[in-house]
């Protein structure tokens, strides 16, 4: 098969990067705003150019006829996790020419393939008729993942998948925040500032969140004894990234960058239909 050459927008520290490792898939150039994303994006994808740019006013014109466009708008204040925040007139604003520069740049570049990473509630903002679906990564990880996939790659078939929460955890000492000290655990479908996920090393864990003080009780796992805090390298691992990938920035910049990332095993399902679609082509 020949070599897909590619571009990664609003890519991140480099998920779909990772998920693209041994296929036959080139990423050429990676843009993103952040000043860590792009260190911790190159230090691990030594050679893929990245561009620390605007997306919304960036000329991607050098980049014309590119065959696959990936990416991830990070549009974390949809989620159904921030639903009683609401958005400023200035914030809708800017996630919407955001959204529809990254669905206009398949056209505008002839690109004749594309997928972009997004919450679910991302859907509100897309023009009318845009290709996507929703996917769990349940079933290709150990998380309870729900995203949409922004474009015109196939859906993976949903499989069977029994990697579990005990597969990513590491030994102690833990950090214990200070809410986490302070509070009780409950049960719950949805998680607030006060409920924790129910501490089940056989079950999937809910989803990959942010590792600062200010996200204590979100991020708090309860365990025989007491409660904890998930570790960025059990987030990372979590997310799919594997053990040796380096991360630049600060602890807060490290945990934006892993909870904002594609999950990588599911990413690597999609692009593995997708290539083996073009197989049989």
């Amino acid at each position: 098969m020949r070599e897909i050459r590619a571009i990664d927008v609003c890519a991140g520290g480099g998920g779909w990067a990772v998920a693209a490792r041994g296929t036959p898939i080139r990423i050429v150039a990676a843009f993103d705003h952040d000043e860590d994303c792009l260190a911790t994006y190159s230090f691990n994808h030594p050679g893929v150019e990245s561009i620390q740019c605007d997306v919304t006013t960036h000329d991607f014109s050098k980049w014309a006829g590119i065959d696959l466009i990936l990416g991830g708008i990070p549009c974390e204040e949809v989620s159904l996790a921030r639903n009683l925040v609401p958005l400023a007139a200035s914030d809708e604003a800017r996630i919407a020419a955001l959204v529809d520069r990254c669905v206009g740049l398949p056209s505008e570049l002839n690109a004749q393939w594309w997928c972009y990473e997004d919450v679910p509630q991302i859907r509100r903002f897309l023009p009318l008729f845009t290709p996507y679906f929703e996917l769990d990564s349940q079933y290709f990880s150990a998380q309870r993942r729900k995203r949409i996939y922004i474009g015109n790659l196939p859906k993976p078939v949903e499989q069977s998948n029994d990697t579990r929460l005990s597969q990513h955890l590491r030994p102690g000492p833990f950090r214990i925040g200070q809410k986490v000290l302070r509070s009780r655990p409950c049960r719950a479908k949805t998680y607030t500032a006060t409920t924790f996920y129910d501490w089940d090393p056989a079950a999937k864990s809910p989803t990959v969140i942010g590792l600062s003080s200010r996200h204590d009780n979100y991020a708090a796992v309860g365990f025989p004894g007491g409660y904890r805090q998930l570790q960025w390298q059990e987030l990372a691992s979590l997310q799919g990234f594997p053990a040796d990938y380096t991360f630049i920035g600060s602890p807060t910049s490290t945990s934006k960058m892993i909870s904002q990332a594609v999950q990588i095993d599911t990413a690597r399902a999609i692009l593995s239909r997708f290539i083996e679609d073009l197989s049989h082509a």
